[in-house]
C-alpha cells in the first residue's frame, strides 16, 4: 500500500523542515500487523505518520475524513471548546484547516471509525480486508487522547476484536505491534509483535494482549527517559 500524492508531498515537505525522528526496533515490523500507538493530542499520530518506515491505514473519526463534517467539528467543538477560540478566530481557523486536514486523511486512505453499531462493523470489515491484503492498520486508542503523559493510561480495546474476526473468517492469526512516539526525544520505538492465540478464550486473550501492549509502551517510554517513576509489573506506579 502507498499513500496518495497529496499526503506524500506533504510528508516530504514536513521532513525537510522538521527535526528528524530516529526509529529503533524497525526489525520488529512485520506486515500485516495492527500498529498500536499513543495519540498524545495529535503529536503522536503526526510523528508516526511522518517518520515510520512503512505506510499504514490509520483509524480516524469518520467526520474528520470528509470536508463538511470536518468543518462542522472544528466550528462547533475543536476551536471553541478545545482551543477556547472566539467566533471570528474559530471561523478563520476552521475554514483554513478543514479542507487540507480532511484531504490528508483521504490521501493516506485512513479508515473511518463510526459511532454506530452498524458503522463500526464497516470499520472492522474494511480493516480486515486491509490486513488480508498484507497491509498494516494503525490505531491510537487512548481514551484521554489529549493526555500528554508518557505513562499509558486507559485505552479502548475494541480493535482487539479484529483478531477474533480475522481468525473466524480466514484463519488469519493477527499480531499487535506497540509503537511509542517520544516527542521530547524525537524518537519512535517499535516493540515486539504480540500474537493472538486462537486456542485460548478470547476474553482472556483480549485482557492479555492489552496488558502486554500497555506494558510494552511503558517500557519503551522508560527507555526513552520519558517516565521516571518506578513501575510494577502491571504497569502501575509502585508504592515502594
Amino acid at each position: 500500500m502507498r499513500y496518495g500524492p497529496y499526503v506524500t508531498v506533504l510528508r516530504v515537505i514536513y521532513r525537510f523542515f522538521a527535526r528528524k525522528y530516529r526509529v529503533i526496533g524497525a526489525e520488529n515490523l512485520q506486515s500485516p500487523t495492527v500498529l498500536v500507538s499513543r495519540h498524545k493530542d495529535g503529536r503522536g499520530g503526526l510523528a508516526i505518520l511522518a517518520w515510520m518506515p512503512i505506510d499504514f491505514r490509520l483509524w480516524v473519526l469518520d467526520k474528520l475524513a470528509t470536508y463538511k463534517p470536518c468543518l462542522q467539528h472544528h466550528m462547533e467543538y475543536f476551536c471553541p471548546v478545545r482551543l477556547g477560540y472566539g467566533p471570528v478566530r474559530t471561523w478563520l481557523y476552521s475554514h483554513l484547516v478543514s479542507w487540507p486536514f480532511s484531504r490528508c486523511f483521504v490521501s493516506m486512505r485512513a479508515i473511518s471509525v463510526y459511532r454506530s453499531e452498524r458503522g463500526i462493523m464497516k470499520t472492522m470489515h474494511e480493516s480486515l480486508e486491509t490486513l488480508k491484503n498484507g497491509d498494516c492498520v494503525c490505531v491510537l486508542p487512548d481514551v484521554e487522547y489529549t493526555a500528554k503523559d508518557d505513562q499509558t493510561g486507559t485505552m479502548y480495546d475494541g480493535f482487539l476484536y479484529l483478531a477474533r474476526m480475522a481468525y473466524q473468517e480466514s484463519k488469519q492469526i493477527l499480531s499487535f505491534t506497540p509503537v511509542y512516539p517520544s516527542v521530547k526525544h524525537r524518537l519512535i520505538s517499535i516493540g515486539k509483535p504480540i500474537v493472538y492465540q486462537p486456542s485460548e478464550a478470547f476474553r482472556n486473550e483480549r485482557q492479555r494482549i492489552m496488558q502486554e501492549i500497555k506494558k510494552s509502551l511503558d517500557e519503551m517510554a522508560r527507555s526513552c527517559g520519558n517516565v521516571e517513576e518506578d513501575f510494577g509489573v502491571d504497569g502501575e506506579a509502585s508504592s515502594l
